[in-house]
Formats: C-alpha cells, structure tokens, sequence
C-alpha cells in the first residue's frame, strides 16, 4: 500500500494505518491508567485492613507475630503504591528515555511539546502546513515507536506492583488470623 492507500510498488503503514496504532496505544494507556487506579484503591484497602487488625488487640501489648506480618504488608503497600504511581503517570519527562531527538513532523503527535516548540500560533501553523506526507508518517512512526516503548514501561510497572499487591494481601491475610489468634 502507498501513502495514497493505492496499490502500487510502494510497500509498509499508511499514515491512516499508523494513526490508528496511536489511537490503538492510547486507549491501552487509559486502560492501563485505570488498572493503576484499582491497584491503588485495593492498596488503600489494605492499609485499613492492616490497621483494623492493630484494633483487635485493645489495651494488650502489640503481639510480634502480629507487628511482623504488619510491618511486611505496609512496605509492600508502599512499593506497590510507587509502581503503580509509574504506570500511572510518568514522574519525568520521557524524552530523556530516547536517544534520538523528535521531529517537527513527531512533536506534532505530542500535546505537551507543542508549545514548547512552537510558542505562537504562526510558529506552529507553519511547521504544520509544510510538512510533506512523508514527513507526516514519519512523525507518526516515530511516535508510535515512543509510545509503544513506553507502554512496555508503564505495564511492567503495573505488573510489578499488581505482584507486590498480591503479596501485601497474603501478608494482611497472616496478621489478620495472627491477630486472631493472638488476641
């Protein structure tokens, strides 16, 4: 397929074809957004789990087999809630994640960047009207290429903090019958 969306010599992406990958990515980054929400929430619900099990033992001295699996459920809260936090936004600029400087045709793909390159309107209006379309797939290449690369950093935050979930729930799990059993 050419750039046209005829048959011809011309192999690879459309443009249509590639807008459609973005639009593709950024769906998967909300739904990957909303992942790190729920991982969030459910990390909330264990600090209030943690904290009802503090509550059982009423005027006795805190037992150690309860503070120990309490303490472990809290940092792993803590770390869950830090990589969750990664997927969910991005702490620094991702520029600094590529080597490779972006195009006037691929800062065109990037809403925060475009005031940064272009502070008027005619800068922006220019830049934008004389690109060729090959210059306009490129860009969106280019974009996808970064947007993919960073999809594969925010999913295996998310990953790594849906594990370390898990893990505070197991140890909620052990203070609450500790807890129990303690008191």
């Amino acid at each position: 397929m050419n750039l046209a969306g005829q048959s011809g010599s011309r192999r690879g992406l459309s443009l249509e074809a590639v807008h459609w990958h973005l639009t593709r990515e950024d769906t998967q980054r909300a739904a990957v957004s909303t992942r790190a929400g729920a991982v969030l929430s459910a990390n909330a619900l264990v600090v209030a789990g943690t904290a009802l099990a503090f509550s059982l033992k009423g005027t006795r001295p805190l037992s150690l087999w309860v503070f120990g699996p309490a303490f472990c459920a809290l940092v792993l809260v803590g770390g869950s809630v830090v990589c969750a936090t990664q997927a969910l936004v991005m702490l620094r600029s991702s520029e600094r994640r590529f080597s490779q400087p972006r195009t006037a045709a691929s800062t065109l793909y990037s809403l925060s960047r475009i005031s940064r390159e272009w502070p008027t309107f005619d800068e922006f209006r220019a830049a934008v009207v004389d690109q060729s379309i090959e210059q306009q797939l490129r860009g969106a290449l280019d974009e996808l290429w970064r947007h993919s690369h960073l999809h594969h950093f925010r999913y295996r935050k998310l990953r790594q903090g849906t594990w370390l979930l898990l893990l505070a729930i197991g140890m909620l799990l052990i203070t609450v019958v500790s807890a129990a059993l303690s008191y």
